[in-house]
């Protein structure tokens, strides 16, 4: 009889052993599959935002040149026009100094895919030497990338005054012995550098919601003026005006990227401080932020036509 029980018991505590290690993979493997949404979202976020900037760059250059250059005799000011190349030689340095931003905090978030990556394979896999080897590869990529994106600046402060208090994480027990060193070796390092996302991110909402807002201004100025002054409207006029104010919702979309880049610092921090007692209920406000963002990336292509 006492054996009969042992042989009751032993399998009952490796279903026990098995269900925990299932829990672990796919809390890691949710957690891989929002953070490869979240980088390749933000990515494509971070595109069109080079855009959106160049775009209102050019309609406030194309103000200043009709207010400028052209007196009321209709001829051109040469002073003025020296000040007008001067504005424009400006504004494309500007803006060639904000793509090279821009591309840096995209190639950051391509790392940061690749390690969330990493740590799913990592849970759900013995080859932990090969996997380990590839993530301080990373690491040190990202290490690199830190100290451009900290001290460049989109705004009026450079991204990494933005960075908020650091968390120091205390990292749970896990099964999986290489996936718990990996932690150990660099959590705290990965959270740093999620740190400076959330930081690059809202600024990359606020320089998203100032150029949209000079854009919607400056297209909403050119229907309403058509409507006044053209004897015949364009053909295109109502698909512009319905664009113009659609696109007005864009902005408050922008906000979304922000959110997104926060929940998933914090889901990270409570996946290696939880282990497999982690409720990532974060997840899926995670995906819906992200959601947002595409919408808000679909009505900036929709903008008016030409």
């Amino acid at each position: 009889m006492k054996l009969t029980k042992r042989a009751m018991i032993i399998p009952a505590a490796s279903l026990l052993l098995l269900s925990g290690c299932a829990s672990r993979v796919n809390q890691f493997k949710d957690f891989g599959e929002a953070g490869v949404k979240y980088a390749d979202t933000m990515n494509t976020l971070l595109r069109e935002s080079g855009g959106v900037s160049i775009d209102a760059s050019s309609a406030l250059l194309i103000n200043q040149r009709s207010g400028a250059i052209i007196g009321d005799d209709g001829k051109v000011k040469e002073s003025d026009a020296r000040k007008a190349y001067q504005k424009l030689k400006e504004s494309d340095e500007l803006m060639g100094n904000r793509l090279r931003i821009l591309n840096d905090i995209a190639e950051h978030n391509q790392l940061l895919k690749l390690y969330f990556q990493a740590l799913a394979d990592l849970a759900g896999s013995n080859a932990g030497t090969e996997i380990t080897a590839g993530t301080t590869g990373i690491v040190n990529e990202l290490s690199k990338l830190n100290p451009r994106i900290s001290q460049a600046t989109l705004g009026n402060a450079p991204i990494g005054s933005l960075i908020g208090p650091v968390t120091e994480l205390a990292v749970a027990s896990f099964q999986q012995v290489a996936l718990e060193r990996e932690l150990k070796d660099h959590a705290q390092t990965i959270e740093g550098e999620l740190g400076l996302q959330v930081a690059a991110m809202k600024e990359v909402a606020a320089i998203w919601q100032t150029d949209q807002e000079t854009i919607i201004r400056g297209n909403k100025t050119i229907y309403q003026e058509q409507f006044f002054k053209d004897k015949v409207l364009p053909g295109n006029w109502a698909a512009n005006r319905k664009a113009v104010l659609t696109a007005s919702t864009s902005v408050e979309l922008a906000d979304s990227a922000n959110d997104a880049a926060k929940k998933l610092k914090t889901a990270f921090e409570t996946l290696v401080s939880k282990g497999d007692k982690a409720n990532l209920e974060a997840i899926p406000l995670i995906v819906n932020d992200l959601n947002k963002v595409l919408d808000l990336i679909e009505l900036v292509k929709k903008g008016p036509s030409a």
